[in-house]
């Protein structure tokens, strides 16, 4: 989602973020410079929203995780599958190997779905002011975030039936790894790599996302690369 904001309006251009976030630093950085007689219109270029379900393995480690930074980030929802943790992922789009490719058209929904999608995100523990200030759902995806050997353990926790998609083959990741014993479901991507890329393809490309990534420019040079 971007945002256009105009500072002074007649005598400034306007300045556009990317995602709440890079809003919430704009706004930060103008009360942080005493900067308050500035007027600021925020015009929303789009009211949907692709809100983004992220279980994760109880053993994942946190300090390894590249999805961490974005915790706080009100389009997102982590869930720690713990041994009493179920979810019912009908109408979700996951993340998975051997499914079709994901595109823009995976975010439509069918007459009745949108509403049943927003309870389910509800009742999952998703921000409900953040869900009400949204016009128009898209699609929820739903990113299982383990290792691969743990994969399995973890898809046990998910029933129901999702719409199973997959990341489109041949693109790298940038994060180093000394080895890697098997097919990761993500396509060899970083988890932050794979949630990037899987909104880009859905219509959100929100850089925002890898702002605390280290490796972010290598992978956006890799995509520049792919999309060559």
């Amino acid at each position: 989602m971007l945002f256009l904001v105009i500072l002074n309006p007649g005598r400034s251009p306007g300045l556009v973020c990317h995602g709440l976030s890079g809003l919430r630093r704009f706004i930060n950085t103008i009360l942080l410079n005493d900067c308050l007689s500035w007027q600021v219109s925020l015009l929303l270029s789009n009211s949907t929203m692709i809100p983004v379900l992220i279980v994760r393995h109880p053993k994942e480690r946190l300090s390894k995780c590249s999805l961490e930074p974005l915790r706080q980030r009100d389009d997102l929802l982590f869930r720690r599958a713990t041994d009493h943790f179920r979810f019912d992922a009908t109408g979700f789009i996951l993340l998975a190997v051997d499914a079709p490719v994901l595109s823009k058209a995976d975010t439509e929904l069918n007459q009745g779905e949108e509403s049943l999608l927003r309870d389910r995100l509800l009742e999952a523990g998703f921000n409900q002011d953040r869900l009400q200030q949204t016009n128009r759902l898209e699609r929820p995806l739903l990113l299982l975030d383990s290792t691969w050997r743990l994969l399995p353990q973890l898809e046990e926790k998910i029933h129901g039936e999702p719409i199973c998609r997959s990341l489109p083959e041949g693109i790298s990741t940038a994060y180093p790894r000394v080895s890697k014993i098997a097919e990761d479901p993500t396509a060899g991507l970083a988890s932050v790599e794979a949630l990037y890329l899987a909104r880009k393809m859905l219509g959100d490309d929100d850089p925002s996302l890898l702002e605390n990534y280290h490796w972010r420019e290598e992978f956006l040079q890799t995509l520049a690369r792919a999309d060559a």
